[in-house]
């Protein structure tokens, strides 16, 4: 099995726990629907990645924006605070990650989200918006970057969040960054584009 396929693997094994696994008021014999305010308040947890991008340097283009290759895994927070209005949750979110050790040239990612979702029961389904920023780890020649190695742009997303526990959540989410600007090493310009990134994480409700 190669190690995509085992990040793939792993990625519905936590999709199967998430869907199969019982609310402890479910279990218990509880029928009765998990309240909306659930889902209001802070919230923080760990947050696991799999990146994908397959664009790679053009060598007809010596100099010139190169298309950055950063497959792999990110590991990061997720943290935020969520607003009941209307029979709909919204929310704002950051989230970090640190990519330096997994991917080939993504050093970092920072995202700030607006989410805004439908509570139902125990799931929330939900959508994201907003802007991000993402760090470069190499410059073209392999050398670390001296300056203007952040790259600026935007992130889109879907995603279905879980209750697990009576303050535990587990999410799945799909999301999908464009950036814009360029990364600088001497005179060689560099850009990382159409990055796809597949989220896991659990988090935990700070609860009134």
């Amino acid at each position: 099995m190669t190690v995509l396929s085992r990040q793939k693997f792993s990625a519905v094994v936590f999709l199967a726990a998430t869907f199969v696994g019982m609310p402890p008021a479910m279990a218990d014999g509880n029928s009765k629907s998990m309240p909306s305010s659930y889902w209001r308040g802070g919230y923080f947890g760990p947050e696991f990645s799999l990146t994908m991008l397959k664009n790679t340097y053009n060598p007809t283009v010596p100099i010139g924006v190169r298309k950055l290759k950063a497959n792999g895994k990110i590991i990061g927070m997720v943290g935020g605070y969520n607003f009941l209005r209307k029979g709909f949750m919204w929310g704002v979110e950051g989230s970090v990650a640190n990519g330096s050790v997994f991917t080939d040239d993504l050093s970092y990612i920072a995202t700030l989200r607006g989410r805004i979702g439908k509570p139902i029961n125990y799931s929330l389904p939900y959508v994201i918006a907003g802007p991000a920023l993402a760090g470069l780890k190499k410059s073209p020649a392999g050398a670390p970057y001296k300056s203007s190695s952040t790259q600026v742009g935007l992130v889109v997303g879907i995603g279905f969040e879980q209750v697990l526990a009576n303050a535990i959540s587990g999410r799945l989410e799909y999301t999908y960054a464009r950036f814009f600007t360029n990364g600088r090493s001497g005179g060689a310009r560099v850009r990382l584009k159409n990055l796809n990134m597949f989220r896991a994480s659990v988090v935990v409700h700070l609860r009134d």
